[in-house]
């Protein structure tokens, strides 16, 4: 299913790093997890990250921050990736 979608979007689960191993595009949205330790960045693959100082150690699980990414951030990336 996964192999034939145009673009994959969602938080940093098994949805988005499937994209990333089937090289499809994807946004991968983090929240209260370090984008850094999960991200499979790459020129089709893109993270997106609520801004937040984020404690490794120290994650919060009822922080819902991933709601702080504008929807509109959102947009403009996946129009990047379609229009590629």
């Amino acid at each position: 299913f996964i192999s034939s979608c145009d673009l994959v979007i969602g938080n940093d689960s098994g949805v988005t790093h499937i994209a990333w191993a089937q090289n499809r595009p994807s946004i991968t949205l983090f929240g209260n997890r370090p984008a850094e330790r999960n991200a499979f960045a790459s020129p089709i693959n893109l993270t997106l990250d609520a801004g937040k100082k984020i404690d490794a150690k120290k994650i919060d699980k009822s922080d819902f921050c991933v709601r702080d990414i504008a929807p509109q951030t959102i947009a403009n990336a996946a129009k990047r990736l379609l229009d590629a």
